[in-house]
């Protein structure tokens, strides 16, 4: 028997969120699919621009960042490309962090904060490297090096979060990042490479670097940052010949793995193949670590689909959905589903008519009033930060398959702990000619005393948080593990839909 734990005793977590996605929370259906949802772009895109001839990020300022919001005030860091431009022929990956903060979320400002020094004059708007470091660069497909004594950071996919819970003031910014220096350490041929790196920050501007830097003996690209279940977990991608498959075998794709720590400053070495969509003989890759929406019971990542080709600037993209309840292991539920499709029509983009190769996720994923927001970026020719959105928390529904008139979804059992709880749905298509009743059962499928579903009082309305009482009473009080079984009915052309179950303590 899988038992949800609850987590109500865990410091900061207050809810249980059920996702119809999730089928180790909610594994059993009768007469339902599962539907998920593409988003809206929104039609002022791109949200955040390139920088103007001779600031850094003329040449890009894509969404390889973080979104978080503090308050009235969101704030971004991402990835400022240096005005020669990535993959040009003298330059191979000079970029910086850039720092850009919004009223809105939507109307993007870039602070001169007056931190780190760019041709001359540190009136910018980057936060990090505070020092000088050295850099090999490499003309692509000449095998010259050059340039290696001039100050030109390559830093890459700042992955950051807020984590109140520190004691220490000064560590309560983290983040993950790649630092191409140190590249030698990893490539024979002194070639580059790609470092994993942390740091600690009191307000997001100021970065210290993590000591024993960088954290794992090898080539990773780190992108994603995020806590579960007390630790501090990095995913990002690798590939032959740093990491096998279970068998040992060789695995030339990139694959998303994860490494975890307890305290942000000692990784365990072995990481943990958190999701592979490679088969043999297949060109489809997993582009980078996912981006990450952590309600603290169960994570939704958004990953990068590429569509891999023969030249690496023909590559193609789109962004897929997977889902985790352990924090290292993810799944697909509907393989190949486009949550974010590239979409050939945004050509304004990008000023060299080309047109964008693949759009590629950040640490940007909000709820913003009755909407979810999705902030996503472009790889290839480096670009410029879109904006997407969905209804709340709103990324798939199990709906009534067919012309079925009835059908349920019943959980895994749910951990009492012996505290009162409420039950609230995120539903859709709900009427009075169409009601959703709900019943709790204990974990053999029993229903419990004043908790069947003939005490269950009609849920008659859609809405985002819409609350379940009972004849009797509105909270849950069991002592046992309980289930939920959640009843759909249809009548004419009505089409109820449940997005999500939220129990809260």
């Amino acid at each position: 028997m899988i038992t949800i734990d609850t987590g109500f005793n865990q410091r900061g977590l207050q809810e249980l969120t059920l996702f119809p996605f999730d089928d180790l929370s909610l594994p059993f259906v009768h007469n339902l699919k599962l539907t998920l949802q593409q988003v809206r772009k929104y039609p002022g895109n791109p949200v955040l621009r390139y920088g103007d001839p001779g600031e850094p990020d003329q040449g890009g300022a894509t969404f390889y960042g973080t979104v978080l919001r503090e308050g009235d005030l969101f704030r971004m860091w991402y990835l400022a490309i240096s005005p020669r431009g990535h993959f040009s022929k003298d330059c191979f990956f000079p970029a910086w962090h850039g720092y850009a903060e919004s009223p809105d979320g939507i109307h993007w400002e870039k602070p001169k904060l007056g931190l780190v020094e760019f041709e001359g004059s540190k009136e910018n708007n980057l936060v990090w490297p505070r020092k000088p470091v050295r850099l090999y660069y490499q003309g692509k497909g000449t095998g010259e090096m050059y340039d290696k004594d001039k100050y030109h950071p390559s830093l890459d996919y700042p992955g950051i979060i807020f984590d109140p819970e520190d004691p220490d003031p000064d560590r309560r910014y983290k983040m993950v990042y790649v630092d191409h220096d140190h590249d030698s350490h990893f490539e024979p041929n002194g070639s580059p490479a790609n470092g994993f790196f942390c740091a600690t920050s009191s307000d997001g501007f100021d970065w210290r670097e993590v000591p024993g830097n960088p954290q794992i003996p090898t080539k990773y690209e780190v992108s994603s940052l995020y806590k579960f279940n007390g630790c501090y977990h990095a995913i990002g991608q690798q590939f032959s010949p740093w990491i096998y498959n279970r068998d040992g075998s060789v695995n030339s794709h990139r694959t998303s793995m994860v490494y975890r720590s307890a305290d942000f400053e000692t990784w365990e070495q072995g990481g943990v193949i958190g999701f592979d969509r490679s088969r043999e003989g297949s060109t489809e890759d997993t582009h980078m670590g996912p981006a990450m929406f952590n309600k603290g019971n169960v994570l939704v990542g958004l990953y990068g689909q590429f569509h891999t080709a023969s030249e690496i600037l023909d590559y193609r993209g789109d962004l897929g959905l997977i889902v985790s309840n352990n924090g290292l292991h993810f799944r697909e539920p509907v393989p190949g589903f486009k949550v974010v499709p590239q979409e050939d029509e945004d050509r304004e983009w990008d000023p060299t008519g080309r047109g964008r190769q693949a759009i590629v996720q950040g640490n940007g994923i909000l709820n913003v009033g009755n909407e979810t927001w999705i902030w996503y970026g472009t790889w290839g020719d480096f670009g410029q930060c879109g904006l997407a959105m969905l209804e709340k928390e709103r990324f798939g529904c199990l709906e009534l398959a067919r012309d079925e008139p009835e059908g349920y979804v019943w959980s895994s059992p749910i951990a009492a702990e012996g505290k009162a709880a409420r039950l609230f749905l995120n539903v859709d298509g709900i009427s009075e000619a169409c009601p959703l009743k709900i019943e709790l059962n204990d974990a053999a499928g029993r229903p419990l005393p004043g908790y069947a579903g003939d005490h269950c009082v009609p849920i008659t309305e859609s809405g985002f948080r819409i609350p379940v009482r009972w004849a009797s009473c509105e909270e849950i009080q069991v002592s046992e593990p309980f289930t939920i079984r959640a009843h759909m009915h249809r009548k004419n052309d009505d089409k109820p839909k449940l997005f999500a179950m939220y129990v809260s303590g």
